[in-house]
């Protein structure tokens, strides 16, 4: 290696460590020697490696930085909130804003999936048992016509009632046919079959089964020649002249739904629109994504929705006054709990539990933890989150809720 190379990686390595002791210096100021006094030292530890602990002062063996210390009382340190520079500040692109009070109409763009509507499901069972003496060539997904053949079947108990039911009408007596007509139906006979034995006076011994209602055809449960018992489910079919349209909608935006109100549906792909409303609002939430589902309940005529299709759902909430909202940029999710950063002024960011609502034209609603007119960070906030996790500053938690007064019986308490 020559001697100029060897000299350009030599001022290469010295300046990225002294670029790297500055930022940490710049981003981790020493603590204020008076209050550190007051605190317990737990270990020192290394910056760059912090889960590393030691049980004395000196410096860092991989930056050959100080090793900074760990107090077992952070509460009584200025590290209680983040202190930063205007120069930090700018580093971070930290901007503020305030805590507004407004009157917004909150808009959902929510995320639809179409369904069978199972109020339109027929279940063809037996009432009898019997043998099939033919079967038709479908299979699950075949859409049917109303009364397309089934199956034919064979039914002893059927061609015995029969039997009874024709020999009261050649020899009487009469007044035991209601009872025989009666025991006819209870075997699952129709009144359209029931009066054309009537019209014939022949035993039927097969006896075809056909589709109720158009639809799809979900399971079908029939091959030449087997047996059947009584219950046995033959068919499975689902109408698709109408559909339900499942909305999903998150847990923090379920709170001012409500039945009828007015949404604008979307099926991607067929330029298909239209307008409806909520039909339902189901009583249960699906426990692993926490979304709230929603019914609704759409004409299909010409059959272009199939169920399994998505669709996008446009809903306009009644106007919420007199709420207090930020930018929806200003709040940190992390799944347990919603931190905001205020600005308390002088480079110093308190992060505050807070409680959120609905979104509104970018904004969030607030129901907890904040007051009008307060500022908070709006840009550059998971920056000032992550410098405070490594200071260990803790949010602020929301204050408990106030418990209602009980009334003792007889008197106040």
């Amino acid at each position: 290696m020559s001697r100029q190379l060897f000299a350009y990686l030599a001022v290469a390595i010295l300046a990225a460590a002294l670029a790297t002791a500055i930022s940490f210096r710049l981003w981790h100021p020493a603590q204020a020697p008076a209050a550190a006094a007051k605190a317990q030292i737990l270990y020192w530890y290394d910056p760059m490696r912090p889960e590393v602990h030691y049980d004395h002062p000196g410096r860092s063996p991989s930056m050959d930085m100080p090793l900074q210390a760990k107090y077992a009382d952070t509460a009584s340190l200025p590290a209680a909130r983040l202190s930063l520079s205007g120069q930090q500040q700018q580093e971070l692109a930290v901007r503020t804003g305030v805590v507004e009070r407004a009157s917004l109409a909150p808009h959902l763009r929510l995320a639809a999936s179409i369904a069978f509507d199972e109020r339109q499901l027929s279940v063809i069972q037996l009432r009898s048992a019997g043998y099939v003496e033919r079967a038709y060539a479908y299979a699950p997904g075949d859409t049917l016509a109303r009364g397309a053949p089934l199956a034919d079947i064979r039914m002893p108990a059927w061609s015995a009632a029969q039997a009874e039911y024709l020999e009261l009408l050649k020899h009487g007596p009469e007044d035991l046919l209601p009872a025989a007509r009666e025991r006819l139906l209870q075997l699952g006979m129709s009144p359209a079959l029931l009066q054309e034995l009537d019209r014939k006076r022949q035993v039927q011994d097969v006896v075809r089964v056909s589709a109720p209602r158009a639809g799809v055809l979900l399971s079908y449960e029939v091959r030449p020649g087997m047996s059947l018992a009584a219950n046995d489910t033959l068919a499975r079919i689902n109408a698709i002249d109408k559909v339900w349209l499942q909305v999903f909608v998150p847990q923090a935006q379920a709170g001012s739904l409500r039945a009828g109100l007015p949404v604008q549906i979307r099926i991607p792909g067929l330029q298909h629109r239209r307008q409806a409303r909520i039909e339902q609002i189901l009583p249960a939430m699906d426990a692993s994504a926490h979304d709230l589902s929603l019914r609704i309940g759409i004409d299909n005529p010409q059959g272009r929705l199939h169920p399994g299709m998505y669709a996008d759902v446009d809903l306009d909430l009644p106007t919420l006054r007199d709420q207090l909202w930020v930018p929806r940029a200003a709040v940190i999710r992390t799944g347990q709990s919603d931190i905001v950063f205020v600005d308390q002024g002088q480079g110093h960011f308190q992060p505050v539990e807070v409680k959120t609502g609905v979104e509104a034209e970018d904004k969030l609603q607030i129901l907890q933890g904040l007051q009008a007119g307060q500022s908070i960070a709006t840009r550059g906030q998971f920056m000032l989150d992550s410098e405070a996790s490594l200071d260990d500053i803790k949010p602020k938690p929301l204050a408990p809720a106030a418990m209602p007064a009980m009334a003792m019986p007889g008197g106040s308490m």
